[in-house]
């Protein structure tokens, strides 16, 4: 373990913010989260050094598997579908079939732009280059190669890097500071839930910046802990994910960090797919009251929360959609 100073500002002032185990994969030991009392970042101190970090990720962490055996489901087909077409027509993609009436198909788009899960589709580029940081088994690249994207992604996890390569891809494995890719060589940068696992957030973002070319697009999901979640659930928020999960942002700090590394905040969108209520209730049931899961219909019940603290802007997760300045 090592101690630090706030990764974004540098500050060496902090004050405690809560104490953590980890409840997702069990492993043993507690972790401290502290506040920076300069800039408000939460972050993980002590935390695991770069060399012992990869140990905290054994044990069942799903965003490194991939099945080439696993057949998508008939609805995930149809939804696919679906979004080629509504992308084609509204967005710039290509297709092999006759291009929608956008008249007709307003209804459906407006419907597809208000679901969450759909803001990262950044518009198309015709021959455009997508670099996806933290890309995981790959699950999102594979979809904007598919959708006409030339793409490349990173991972530190070797077992990652292997799924993705698995599903064909090009992949670089190591840290984004590492991978030495030429300046301005992308139209879009893509950061899913990656940010908050990495030792130096701001030092990525600048890379993300130079590697960028002028007037291209980031787009950065990361949980939000000033969300209803986190102060609901408290230790059980699943988005808390210590020690995986190295740094916490709030919209204010988000917003900051983007500008310290030089990039452009267009705008801020709050999601949540649901998935991170329905896992911190679950968490919260097993470790606090067991009787708690089958009160309701945590389906029905996830899904409107959803919409609610969407609007209230109160969303376990949030998305900063950039832009590298043209100068």
């Amino acid at each position: 373990m090592e101690t630090t100073n706030c990764p974004i500002c540098g500050s060496e002032r902090s004050a405690p913010y809560r104490v953590v185990h980890d409840l997702v994969l069990r492993h043993e030991g507690e972790f401290r989260l502290v506040r920076c009392e300069d800039c408000s970042l939460v972050y993980l101190n002590p935390r695991p050094t770069r060399d012992e970090i990869g140990r905290y990720y054994e044990g069942g962490y799903d965003n490194f598997r991939y099945d080439p055996d696993q057949q998508p489901s008939p609805s995930l087909v149809r939804r696919t579908e679906r979004t080629r077409r509504l992308l084609a027509a509204f967005r710039g993609y290509p297709t092999d079939e006759p291009p929608a009436s956008k008249l007709w198909s307003l209804p459906a788009y407006l419907a597809f732009c208000a679901r969450s899960r759909n803001f990262i589709y950044p518009s198309f580029r015709r021959e455009g280059r997508l670099l996806d940081v933290g890309c995981g088994a790959g699950k999102f690249l594979a979809e904007m190669r598919d959708l006409g994207w030339d793409v490349l992604g990173t991972d530190i996890s070797p077992d990652a890097v292997a799924a993705c390569r698995a599903r064909g891809l090009d992949v670089i494995e190591g840290e984004l500071s590492d991978a030495g890719l030429p300046g301005s060589g992308f139209d879009v940068v893509t950061l899913r839930h990656s940010l908050e696992h990495t030792h130096d957030p701001l030092g990525t973002l600048r890379e993300v910046r130079r590697v960028l070319k002028p007037g291209g697009e980031v787009i950065i999901e990361v949980p939000n802990i000033a969300g209803l979640g986190a102060r609901v659930f408290g230790e059980c928020w699943f988005a808390l994910e210590p020690p995986r999960h190295l740094v916490h942002f709030t919209p204010r700090t988000l917003a900051s960090s983007v500008e310290a590394a030089g990039l452009q905040l267009r705008r801020l969108r709050f999601k949540s797919s649901g998935f991170v209520i329905a896992r911190s209730l679950e968490l919260y049931a097993r470790e606090k009251a067991s009787g708690l899961a089958g009160m309701f219909n945590r389906r029905v019940f996830c899904r409107n929360a959803d919409v609610v603290l969407r609007w209230l802007r109160l969303s376990d997760e949030m998305i900063a959609f950039c832009v590298k300045s043209e100068a």
